[in-house]
């Protein structure tokens, strides 16, 4: 069983088990770095003025197609705090995101905009118009966000989004899904859910995206993007959780298949 130590921003740590026999890779980049790694995986060339791509991602290392899962108010210390089975045996890289404003629609707007800002760069229009398919899974709010034409599908619930992402797999060379029950969750019980209600919801999640991962074809990246939320929320955790819960930046899990 491999132990493996992450720094946090305030200097505190916490270890983990990580139930896997094989080591993997952890480290920090910028969030503006994430869409050059998914253009260069699927071995397209980046634009001068985009950041270079994860290195410890992309090298040696390009797919015909790509999963992006957005989740809510999940990070390193939800994947340590409620240990996602699958998530955390299958990693090949946890990579922590640098940013500024680590909330959901920032997060969502530095990755479609390649940190650009404005409309000088869409991440989707470059894929398409490099002759590949993309489609966006999501609420509406995504969709406007999006800003572009490229295939949509709006979905009212986790559900219909995981029915729809197993209709669209393998289909399209970037597949993006947002999740938003993490979100609605804290909402609906006020900010501090039952930690076994959550602990079922990340459960259920963590399966659906095995199920993801089996019916996905060889040779293929599956990447678990996660953010702080919609805004800033009471967790419920304790005082202890609570610092280190506050110290985590938003993360993107590599998975190979």
């Amino acid at each position: 069983m491999l132990r493996i130590t992450v720094t946090i921003y305030n200097q505190d740590t916490f270890m983990r088990d990580v139930m896997s026999d094989d080591e993997f890779l952890t480290a920090e980049a910028d969030l503006n770095q994430i869409p050059p790694t998914l253009i260069t995986l699927l071995g397209l060339k980046k634009t001068e003025f985009l950041a270079e791509p994860i290195k410890i991602v992309t090298e040696n290392s390009k797919c015909e197609r790509i999963v992006v899962i957005l989740l809510d108010n999940f990070g390193l210390f939800e994947c340590v705090y409620y240990k996602p089975r699958f998530i955390i045996t299958n990693v090949k890289a946890i990579v922590l995101l640098n940013s500024d404003n680590p909330f959901t629609k920032s997060v969502m707007t530095t990755i479609i905009s390649g940190g650009a800002g404005g409309n000088s760069f869409n991440l989707f229009n470059y894929i398409v118009n490099n002759g590949l398919k993309a489609q966006l899974i999501g609420c509406s709010d995504d969709i406007e966000l999006l800003g572009t034409a490229v295939n949509t599908t709006i979905t009212k619930d986790d559900t219909e989004t995981y029915v729809q992402a197993i209709k669209l797999l393998n289909r399209v060379d970037l597949l993006w899904m947002h999740f938003l029950d993490f979100e609605r969750l804290y909402s609906t019980y006020n900010f501090q859910p039952p930690i076994t209600t959550a602990q079922k919801l990340i459960t259920r999640t963590d399966k659906w995206i095995l199920t993801l991962h089996k019916q996905l074809k060889e040779n293929s990246q599956l990447i678990v993007i996660g953010t702080h939320g919609k805004r800033n929320m009471e967790m419920g955790y304790d005082e202890h959780y609570k610092r280190l819960r506050g110290a985590s930046v938003p993360i993107a899990v590599f998975i190979e298949k």
